[in-house]
């Protein structure tokens, strides 16, 4: 006889639920399991995958680009204007 039954099948916006259900509850992760009737197992396997999810989502690439050289605050005659200066 098999524990756990095959289940249905869940978005990720339903497990996401269900672990938080499961986190803020005082029961234990066996015993949440029994009364939802989830295998522990794939409990445990979608908190992870959604996790690394949520981590992978939260960062674009960058791209370098190359830096400009600073402008040289001379003039061309080598001369340097101040402010206020006519």
């Amino acid at each position: 006889m098999r524990r756990f039954e095959m289940g249905k099948r869940r978005t990720n916006q339903e497990w996401q639920t269900l672990i938080e259900q499961s986190e803020s509850s005082s029961l234990s992760k066996l015993v949440f399991c029994k009364l939802n009737e989830l295998n522990p197992s794939t409990l445990y396997a979608k908190r992870q995958q959604l996790n690394k999810t949520d981590v992978s989502q939260g960062f674009i690439r960058a791209e370098v680009i190359e830096k400009t050289p600073d402008i040289n605050p001379k003039s061309q005659e080598g001369s340097r204007s101040e402010v206020g200066e006519k």
